[in-house]
C-alpha cells in the first residue's frame, strides 16, 4: 500500500511527506513555485535551485541558524564528557 501523500498544491504540504515516496517527481513541481519555497510543515525555507543554495552555502554569516553557536558549544561540552553505556 503506497502512503498518501499531500499534494504539492495544498497550503499544508511538507517535504516531511515525501520521507516514505520516491522524492523525486515532486522535485520538479517545488522548483516552479521558485527558489526560495516556505515549507510549514519544517518551519523553514528550501533553497530549490542552484543559485540559491550556492548563495546560502557561500554566506554562513548570513544565513547560519541563530542558535549555532550556542548549539556548537553545547555539542563540544557534551563531547568532552566520557561516554556512560
Amino acid at each position: 500500500m503506497t502512503p498518501a501523500v499531500t499534494p504539492i498544491s495544498s497550503r499544508n504540504w511538507s517535504m516531511l511527506s515525501l520521507a516514505n515516496v520516491d522524492p523525486f517527481p515532486s522535485y520538479d513541481e517545488v522548483r516552479k513555485r521558485g527558489p526560495l519555497v516556505w515549507d510549514s510543515g519544517m518551519n523553514c525555507w528550501l533553497a530549490v535551485s542552484y543559485d540559491a543554495c550556492k548563495i546560502t552555502e557561500s554566506d554562513e554569516d548570513t544565513f547560519r541558524i541563530m542558535y549555532s553557536t550556542h548549539l556548537r558549544r553545547r555539542l563540544k561540552s557534551m563531547a568532552a564528557r566520557p561516554a556512560y553505556r
